[in-house]
């Protein structure tokens, strides 16, 4: 997608909420994309409406190869989907 520098995919603990932070640097494409794909699709998918708020970044700060947001997340929500099929 020109224009997206990286989306982060967020859930919560019981994985029944999720989103995603996404940086772009194009504010332009950002607003077209969440408005024209990201929302229907969610609409579609999810049968919710989805809440979408735009932002500035102030600050970005980045430790050396520790797991990302995205892995934990990845790992919590996947970690509790199996522990709930027993």
């Amino acid at each position: 997608m020109p224009g997206l520098v990286r989306k982060q995919f967020l859930c919560s603990k019981d994985c029944r909420t999720a989103g995603g932070v996404y940086l772009w640097n194009d504010e332009r494409a950002a607003r077209a994309f969440m408005n024209e794909r990201v929302a229907p699709m969610i609409r579609e998918k999810f049968h919710v409406d989805p809440t979408i708020e735009f932002m500035k970044p102030l600050l970005f700060i980045r430790e050396p190869r520790r797991p990302s947001i995205l892995e934990y997340s990845y790992r919590l929500c996947n970690t509790e989907a199996k522990a709930n099929e027993y």
